[in-house]
């Protein structure tokens, strides 16, 4: 059974994420462990530039949060990485498991 666990019509995690039409969710997606990474390449960061953002989600549509760039909190924030309006974080992805 497919679900919308995530932005559109699902209005409680438009909220809660503070998702905008314009952050282009869902632009790529990659799947690893129990994880859904979705990117956002036209997510806005915290100064009004749109840097684009990676949001993570378990596979059950639980615990959905803005993991790199963007908004995120911690060490993997747009400032932190250097991002710029433009760059697109999250247009393209892929998961590497290291040893």
């Amino acid at each position: 059974n497919c679900s919308e666990f995530i932005g559109g019509e699902n209005k409680s995690s438009v909220t809660s994420l503070g998702l905008s039409v314009k952050d282009n969710l869902g632009a790529s997606l990659a799947i690893f462990g129990e994880y859904l990474y979705i990117g956002a390449p036209g997510r806005m960061n915290n100064s009004g530039a749109r840097t684009g953002a990676v949001f993570r989600c378990k596979l059950d549509g639980s615990d959905c949060i803005e993991f790199i760039g963007g908004q995120s909190k911690g060490d993997l924030n747009s400032e932190s990485l250097d991002l710029l309006e433009g760059d697109f974080l999250g247009s393209s992805l892929s998961v590497v498991s290291a040893p």
